[in-house]
């Protein structure tokens, strides 16, 4: 991992963007970069969450599993998107599982770190408050979308996916 590399690609990343440029550089010094393979579990959903995972390249479902098994998935996590950071922020445990569709590779900043930044960089709290708005009028939207038939939801998610 080169840190210049890591510090780069961090700018990009919506919640990391307004910060410090030495902010970002301690940050970068404190990331893991891991690796899955198509089909590696990432982190499973009732487990205490580890840490921020940021996907570097890749795609990651989110997913629940229904009391019968059966797969829902929430959502696909895409480059430079991350995981899930609800647990993060509001505490608890992971409320959804994550799994490498793809071979994929991801930054991880551990639990402890995460929150040291927080209380250091407020305006980070700030971006993370906007985008956990953001992902909320989205599963809202899809909430009414449930009202659509079918036909229209499959098309709306082809375009999502398509993206």
């Amino acid at each position: 991992m080169v840190l210049n590399d890591v510090v780069q690609a961090l700018r990009h990343i919506p919640c990391f963007a307004p910060l410090r440029s030495e902010a970002i550089s301690k940050v970068a010094i404190t990331i893991i970069e891991k690796s899955y393979q198509k089909g590696e579990v990432i982190f499973s959903r009732d487990e205490p969450c580890l840490g921020l995972f940021i996907l570097k390249k890749g795609a990651v479902k989110l997913f629940r599993l229904s009391p019968d098994g059966q797969e829902n998935v929430i959502r696909v996590a895409r480059q430079g998107e991350c995981l899930d950071c609800v647990p993060l922020v509001g505490g608890g445990l992971n409320p959804v599982s994550a799994q490498a569709i793809i071979p994929s590779e991801a930054y991880w900043l551990p639990h402890r770190e995460f929150h040291w930044l927080l209380e250091q960089e407020p305006i980070m709290a700030r971006q993370i408050a906007r985008m956990l708005a953001l992902k909320l009028r989205s599963f809202l939207g899809r909430f009414e979308d449930l009202n659509e038939r079918l036909e229209v939801r499959v098309g709306r998610l082809l375009v999502e996916l398509a993206r």
